[in-house]
């Protein structure tokens, strides 16, 4: 539970993380190992989803959110229109979305409005520090994340706590795969063998996706450590939709500068409920 708005943005200590998921099409088996384990640590998170799942579930710690797939040739429409409605039919309660691929523009913005969602957090500016939510036009929230397991993998650094950027001031919003986590990937070659071998991930088995597990350091032990941390320092978890109901209900203009000189980061400050 986040007190207050200032500590969603981290602004002299790190108070508060929001961790989100890209399903991606994982298996079931992957999905539930994973909800047992952010479970095992009582985190709050937010599943992008891209496909229906029965182990998925809205409640008090979980949040399922859409990730449409706009690209040519996606299984969810061929407009985006009929990109949006397939999501809305597998999941009518949701709120929120993240694009499969981060696929973005104004046009997408005015349609996830017209579609009644309330934020969308396309937007990877990755170890960018002073990171919060801020309003648009069309009546959508943006809210940024400021790191993923994706792209750290691609830059080759070591999978450690001391990578993370928990320190730097302003949104803490992560974002994870399951299937990276299950593989506990170690580099993006990982991933794409285990593609290569089972292109449909949805049909995918535990027995087919052992062989390509990794050992040592990686994103599996990663968020383990991760959630350690979280639990023994007492950090605050929220999901997304937190944040966005937060920021609408004091009807705060964040589009206003909240940085007043290089060296002075004041955030709005609210409660959460």
């Amino acid at each position: 539970m986040i007190e207050s708005y200032e500590d969603a943005l981290n602004s002299k200590e790190w108070r508060s993380i929001g961790l989100t998921f890209d399903t991606d099409w994982a298996p079931d088996f992957v999905l539930r190992e994973l909800v047992d384990e952010l479970d095992r640590f009582g985190l709050k998170a937010t599943f992008f989803a891209t496909n229906p799942t029965d182990v998925l579930a809205e409640s008090d710690r979980l949040e399922i959110a859409w990730h449409p797939n706009f690209m040519p040739g996606s299984s969810h429409g061929a407009t985006t229109d009929e990109v949006l409605e397939t999501c809305r039919k597998w999941f009518p309660r949701s709120v929120g979305m993240r694009s499969h691929g981060l696929i973005q523009s104004s046009n997408l913005l005015r349609a996830l409005s017209r579609h009644g969602l309330r934020y969308d957090s396309n937007l990877l500016l990755y170890d960018l520090p002073y990171l919060q939510p801020f309003a648009t036009f069309y009546d959508i929230v943006r809210i940024p994340y400021v790191w993923s397991d994706a792209s750290h993998l691609l830059t080759g650094r070591p999978l450690e706590l001391g990578t993370l950027p928990l320190d730097l001031p302003g949104l803490k919003v992560l974002d994870l795969h399951p299937m990276l986590w299950y593989l506990n990937s170690t580099s993006p070659g990982d991933y794409a063998e285990l593609k290569a071998h089972h292109p449909r991930l949805d049909r995918l088995t535990a027995a087919e996706a052992s062989p390509f597990v990794q050992s040592g350091s990686g994103v599996r032990t990663l968020l383990e450590r991760l959630a350690s941390r979280i639990v023994a320092e007492g950090v605050a978890t929220y999901r997304l939709i937190e944040l966005q109901q937060a920021f609408r209900d004091r009807q705060v203009e964040l589009g206003a500068a909240a940085v007043t000189d290089p060296g002075e980061f004041r955030p709005f400050k609210f409660e959460m409920r």
